[in-house]
């Protein structure tokens, strides 16, 4: 009887590839996924809610009455 001499490596990629087509043919696990708690907020540094807003109210408004024009004159061009 004569057979072919085998590869040193034909057994090892046989096996590697028996325990793939084994990994994809077994059932998933009944378990469901594991669940991750959310992170809880943490509060303010009391140095950020000292802050005082009233400064900055003018400067916004002004900013929120320019962003208002822009919208009009933007949105009553024709374009080319």
């Amino acid at each position: 009887m004569n057979s072919r001499p085998r590869s040193p490596c034909a057994m090892p990629l046989l096996a590697l590839i028996l325990l793939a087509l084994t990994g994809c043919a077994s059932a998933p696990s009944a378990e469901p996924p594991p669940t991750v708690r959310k992170p809880k907020p943490t509060p303010l540094p009391a140095a950020v809610l000292q802050i005082d807003l009233k400064p900055s109210t003018a400067s916004l408004s002004k900013g929120l009455q320019w962003s208002e024009r822009s919208e009009a004159i933007l949105s009553g061009e024709m374009p080319k």
